[in-house]
């Protein structure tokens, strides 16, 4: 997000919430917050790519961060843990599992080739197969 926009966002949704309405996940507070955080990843990675790359990995631990509140009941750090031990959720990418042993974050991932067409000026994936995280027996290093 650009900084005019980011700005303009704020100014906007500033209005918006001043004029009674919520913030809400649909509301300024995800516009204010996706300004802010796409600034600070800039200036931490330097490269736009890296930083939509992140993406997905803040979208799966947000996602994480909620469906453990409502397999916990409670936002208690010592009940979030015991609903996030061998917690599968869904994500964006796919499914996504804590592994209890050593809390873990394991998910599917994807082989794929690169097809070149001449009429397209980018390479397209081509999916191989999928590995699913049974597929992949990472060690548990504790």
């Amino acid at each position: 997000i650009s900084g005019t926009s980011g700005i303009w966002r704020f100014l906007i949704g500033s209005l918006y919430v001043g004029l009674g309405n919520a913030l809400g996940r649909e509301g300024p507070t995800v516009h204010l917050c996706a300004a802010i955080s796409s600034r600070i990843g800039r200036w931490a990675f330097r490269n736009p790519a890296r930083v939509q790359s992140m993406l997905p990995v803040g979208m799966a631990a947000g996602i994480a961060a909620v469906e453990a509140i409502r397999a916990a009941g409670s936002t208690d750090s010592e009940a979030l843990i015991g609903a996030m031990e061998g917690m599968e959720w869904q994500t964006p990418k796919g499914l996504m599992r804590f592994r209890p042993e050593d809390h873990q974050a394991l998910q599917s991932m994807y082989h794929f080739r690169i097809k070149v067409d001449p009429d397209v000026e980018w390479g397209i994936p081509v999916l191989v197969r999928e590995l699913g995280i049974d597929d992949m027996p990472v060690p548990i290093r504790n």
